[in-house]
């Protein structure tokens, strides 16, 4: 291939190369990376040129530069030995021109096995930041969180995106365990609040529903030890909370008329907070299985609970979905199949 014919390549290469500059506020360099075909192979070459004053000059700009230096007649043997001198310097510098590549190569595999990992579920519980996302959605279908332990340490935080007040909700929750103390089943806290949303199991068939630190309390009949399916709703408007348990409604209470449970929790199983995600007390931590949790903003109508105790996925949630949970663990928690639902 005559030099000539290596110009034209190399000028039809660079139009559709993007540069980018480097240098001093007066004198800026730029590099154009490209590949040229030359003798059936392809071959790396790295493009030096000095640009005055402007950062960016069009391809149009160039052209009109090499027109203006061909009529101050500019020999052709000076550009042909400036094509030397390059074709010279990108042989002597090979290993960087593929270097270059190699890297531009990783990095495009590396997003790549990023996006996969994150699409397919593979990332493990603690992903390495440069594969996976902090946080993935896990289905928890058909298993549970086991707290195998009393503890003043283990606990699972569920992660969710509340940015707005509630003033409508509906949770639902199954739990098997043999303790007859006092435990906490559910608790949300917001900054400067404790006992926003929480739901306490005081002693076997006795339950509470605190909603901005003010309680009550309902009773049901229920055999020990054994797993139960509770779920309790709060409305704003009128302030009725409602306990259903095992699929039974039982007798509706109300409490803080008009308020509203605020945005941006920090939301604990297997501990009761008394502070934002810490103040754990051991003597109320939860021992046993938990699984089937899910979370409205809305209150559920009686048909839907039901659904919902009966295992039905019909309903979507909108806050908390066992079947895509983002969640983490600390201390001695263990995810295991469910055998008892």
């Amino acid at each position: 291939m005559d030099p000539e014919q290596s110009d034209r390549n190399e000028n039809n290469v660079i139009n559709s190369v993007d540069c980018c500059s480097l240098g001093s506020d007066k004198t800026f360099r730029k590099r154009f990376v490209y590949l040229m075909a030359y003798d059936k192979c392809l071959v790396v070459k790295i493009k030096t040129l000095d640009i005055a004053y402007e950062t960016n000059i069009s391809l149009k700009d160039r052209e009109e530069q090499k027109e203006k230096d061909q009529l101050e007649n500019i020999q052709p043997e000076s550009l042909r030995s400036k094509n030397v001198k390059l074709r010279n310097w990108v042989n002597n510098h090979y290993a960087l021109c593929t270097l270059i590549l190699v890297t531009a190569a990783a990095i495009t595999a590396l997003g790549q096995e990023h996006e996969q990992a994150d699409a397919l579920g593979l990332c493990p519980r603690h992903p390495p930041r440069s594969l996976c996302s902090d946080s993935l959605s896990t289905d928890l279908r058909g298993k549970v969180f086991v707290f195998p332990r009393e503890s003043s340490i283990d606990h699972v935080t569920l992660i969710t995106k509340l940015e707005k007040p509630l003033k409508n909700l509906t949770l639902c929750l199954r739990a098997y365990s043999d303790l007859s103390r006092a435990y906490s089943l559910f608790s949300y806290n917001i900054y400067g609040k404790d006992n926003e949303l929480l739901v306490f199991k005081n002693r076997i068939g006795e339950y509470s529903l605190y909603i901005g630190k003010a309680k009550v309390t309902v009773r049901a009949t229920e055999e020990f030890p054994s797993p139960v399916h509770i779920c309790t709703s709060w409305e704003s408007s009128t302030g009725i909370a409602e306990f259903w348990v095992n699929g039974k409604p039982l007798v509706k209470r109300g409490l803080k008329q008009g308020y509203s449970v605020g945005a941006y929790p920090k939301i604990v199983l297997g501990q009761e907070q008394d502070s934002y995600g810490g103040g754990f007390d051991k003597s109320q931590s939860f021992m046993g299985e938990i699984g089937d949790l899910y979370m409205w903003n809305s209150v559920l109508w009686p048909e839907e609970i039901l659904l919902v105790y009966q295992g039905s996925s019909l309903i979507n949630p909108t806050i908390l979905d066992w079947q895509a949970l983002k969640y983490e663990t600390k201390g001695y928690v263990i995810v295991k199949p469910m055998v008892w639902g």
